[in-house]
């Protein structure tokens, strides 16, 4: 009797099986792709909003103090009205940005992706000018789905 040569080779179950896995694995991954993604832009978001508060903050540490000292000031590149160190109300300014951190003034544009806010409290008997300066993205989003904060302390008194 003549015995049969066996052919090496996968079975059709070791196919479904490796298929199956494979199948498996895409699902997950596309699954996972929103997520990353979600996070890539908001990563972008808060990358460009902490620039522009570098930008912002910079800005009003280098106006130049008042003589007398103590009086108001405005920032030299983007025109921050910081208050005198008699001043006995809050100081609002709020600006908007482009998308490349290009300031398009005071006025919100079609253009604006981000908005600054930087508010200076009342500073009677203390010895800076003490402020907080916010962004938040989108500019004209009611409800902004991100936001990025710093405190301003400025010795001018």
């Amino acid at each position: 009797m003549r015995r049969l040569k066996s052919k090496s080779g996968f079975s059709l179950v070791e196919v479904a099986m490796a298929l199956a896995i494979a199948v498996f694995c895409l699902v997950v991954m596309m699954g996972l792709l929103p997520v990353g993604l979600t996070s890539s832009r908001a990563s972008t978001g808060e990358t460009a909003a902490n620039g522009i508060l570098n930008e912002v903050v910079s800005d009003l540490r280098a106006t130049v103090p008042t003589s007398p000292i103590g009086g108001a000031a405005t920032s030299q590149q983007f025109k921050i009205a910081i208050p005198a160190s008699t001043g006995n109300g809050t100081t609002s300014t709020t600006l908007y940005f482009t998308g490349q951190a290009v300031s398009t003034g005071t006025v919100l544009t079609a253009g604006s992706l981000y908005k600054l806010t930087v508010n200076f409290s009342a500073n009677t008997g203390k010895t800076a000018s003490v402020g907080i300066a916010k962004v938040t993205w989108p500019a004209a989003a009611a409800n902004p789905s991100g936001s990025v904060e710093s405190f301003v302390a400025l010795d001018r008194n």
